[in-house]
């Protein structure tokens, strides 16, 4: 079986557990803003950023090291789960001590239980089968759907059927039980018999990839970290958790492409080390898939944010839409760097990472408090979306380095798929202005992606793009189906 064939499995039972947990999440956050109030998000947020930056703090890479560069042995295996479950220990240890003034920092002392309750996740996810890297690093994704299909049910199931009688705390126990369910289900689907151990040898060779994923890892959720204390220091808890909410539901599609990217794409990568003809292509058609299934969706999404807050989460949640929109948008921009990003962790140089992430914080910290103070919201989405685009030159800067002519052949596609996107959009506007409510909402949906597929292969057919082609090419199973009814590829 060829690496493509390899990762288009990969690929399709990766697709099926993100976009499953996507699903799962969505269905749980609809219901739960209604059966909640923004403020109870809010508190969450300040666990759930508290846990982020405290795990990014520790995140030394360990996973990411074992796929870019397999274990030797079994006691190279355990020096990787010990230092993995030190960090989870050490981290529940920290954040149940300094809950009182994370708490206080956010301007508010309920949150102080919220986050000494979920500093228990991290015990759980540090604790999981060490044997997951190898089902990465072999493309062995049907196992990993298992794992996080089923941690995304439990929590769901849990935070839904709580919710109505403890409220906030129903969402912090869906965490802890969604946690403890995939760190267990781990051990069924990649059987490893944990043991402490600690091997110097080992532990260096994994710190000296992990240190520059542990930047990253900082980097990232200080973004985020610093966004979130602007609008509870410029605002309240409440459009905290508005930002919250809308961050959650704006980021849906490109946390399932993305993902894809991400995890797929990473060993791929890896395993084409020495060829870098061969790298280049792949590059080349990973930006032409992500850009076909994002760009039509995320801007139809944009447009259609106003009409999906009004029918699916209520009036309480209104302010959510503008900055949807706005981040939206910068998954857009952040196209290159998302596609890139693998392609550095692959051939080992993932100090390319954090400079772009460097970038991207650097320029949110300098306009970010700003642009929160005079326009809220608006201007938080506004901040994020300038350092999305400065850190894309960057990106630029990698692309032109580690590739020969990186982008050739480019440019019609993107043009088509950019095209095709646009019609889409138009399609779902004029729709739900003809069909208002929730009916023309779907409606729409439906009628914009029959549009964008339709507009999508009628050009590749007639001026020979290969959109099409690169987007079944680790399908053949597809690609005979399609030739056997009659569409030639």
């Amino acid at each position: 079986m060829t690496l493509a064939h390899r990762a288009g499995g990969a690929l399709l039972w990766r697709g099926l557990a993100i976009g499953g947990e996507n699903i799962i999440f969505l269905v749980r956050l609809v219901i739960l803003a209604r059966l909640l109030v923004p403020e109870d998000f809010g508190l969450v947020a300040i666990g759930l950023v508290a846990l982020a930056i405290a795990m990014s703090l520790t995140e030394f890479g360990i996973i990411a090291a074992l796929i870019q560069q397999p274990a030797p042995n079994k006691r190279h295996l355990d020096t990787a789960w010990t230092i993995n479950l030190v960090r989870g220990v050490v981290v529940t240890v920290f954040l149940f001590i300094t809950a009182p003034w994370i708490a206080g920092a956010f301007g508010d002392e309920r949150a102080t239980d919220i986050i000494r309750a979920l500093a228990l996740t991290a015990l759980f996810h540090s604790s999981a089968s060490i044997e997951v890297a190898r089902l990465n690093r072999e493309l062995q994704f049907r196992g990993l759907a298992a794992i996080g299909l089923s941690g995304a049910v439990v929590n769901t199931l849990v935070a839904v059927v709580l919710a109505s009688t403890y409220g906030v705390w129903a969402l912090v126990w869906g965490s802890l039980a969604g946690a403890a369910v995939h760190a267990l289900i781990s051990y069924f689907v990649a059987p490893y018999r944990p043991a402490l151990h600690f091997s110097p040898e080992s532990s260096a060779k994994l710190l000296r990839f992990g240190r520059w994923i542990f930047l990253v890892s900082v980097l990232g959720i200080a973004g985020d970290a610093i966004v979130r204390w602007m609008i509870a220091a410029h605002m309240s808890v409440v459009e905290l958790g508005v930002y919250f909410m809308a961050a959650r539901l704006a980021f849906l599609p490109t946390q399932l492409l993305y993902g894809l990217v991400s995890e797929i794409a990473f060993p791929v990568y890896s395993l084409l080390q020495e060829n870098p003809a061969k790298a280049a292509v792949a590059f080349r058609s990973l930006l032409i898939s992500v850009a076909a299934l994002l760009m039509p969706i995320a801007i139809v999404f944009a447009w259609l944010a106003p009409a999906i807050v009004e029918h699916l989460l209520g009036d309480q949640w209104r302010a959510a839409a503008s900055v949807m929109q706005l981040l939206i948008l910068s998954s857009v921009i952040g196209l290159l760097g998302e596609g890139m990003t693998p392609v550095l962790k692959g051939i080992g140089q993932p100090a390319g990472i954090a400079a772009m992430e460097s970038v991207q914080v650097a320029v949110f910290v300098l306009v970010g408090g700003p642009l929160i103070g005079e326009f809220g919201l608006v201007g938080a989405g506004i901040a994020l979306m300038s350092g999305v685009f400065v850190s894309q030159l960057l990106a630029l800067r990698y692309a032109r380095k580690v590739f020969v002519r990186p982008f050739a052949g480019l440019a019609a596609p993107m043009a088509t798929i950019g095209a095709a996107a646009l019609l889409a959009t138009a399609a779902a506007a004029v729709t739900v202005e003809v069909l208002p409510g929730l009916v023309g909402l779907i409606v729409g949906v439906v009628l914009a992606g029959l549009a964008a597929t339709i507009v999508l292969l009628w050009t590749d057919r007639v001026f020979g793009l290969g959109i099409v082609r690169t987007l079944i090419e680790p399908f053949p199973r597809l690609r005979v189906w399609l030739e056997a009814i009659g569409v030639t590829i």
